[in-house]
């Protein structure tokens, strides 16, 4: 009896030292809300482009297109090409760069509703005359 009463003593002790295998999930979700929060308030802060008050029409969304190129007037007249600004000249140049490269890349042009529309026009023509045939003017969607 002395050695059944040894050998449960022993069981007792491996129990007692035993190490806990579970994994404990809650540090990892308080970590993965924290970084959920963090996305969702620098998230809108992160779209980039010149600011404009776009006018606003009864379109349809566009959508499953590759990255298209953005050409921006402001209400001060200034040409923007994605967001660096240029002039007419350098506009013309450097969208006829891009022609060379893709031909069937979309542009975007993104006139602020205050912009002189001769301004707008001319960018508009240049561009097609360049030989892009994906050319879109910007509105908000009402």
């Amino acid at each position: 009896m002395n050695s059944l009463h040894t050998n449960i003593d022993i069981v007792r002790r491996y129990k007692a030292k035993s190490t806990n295998a579970e994994i404990n999930v809650v540090p990892f979700i308080d970590v993965m809300l924290v970084l959920l929060i963090v996305f969702m308030i620098t998230a809108p802060m992160l779209t980039s482009g010149i600011e404009v008050e776009l006018p606003k029409a009864n379109t349809e969304y566009i959508s499953n297109m590759s990255e298209p190129i953005i050409v921006s007037i402001n209400k001060n007249k200034e040409i923007f090409l994605q967001e660096i600004k240029v002039g007419f000249q350098e506009l013309k140049e450097k969208l006829d760069a891009a022609f060379r490269v893709n031909k069937n890349a979309v542009v975007f042009i993104n006139g602020d509703s205050d912009a002189h529309y001769g301004v707008i026009v001319n960018i508009f023509a240049e561009i097609k005359q360049i030989g892009f045939h994906h050319v879109t003017l910007m509105t908000e969607v009402r």
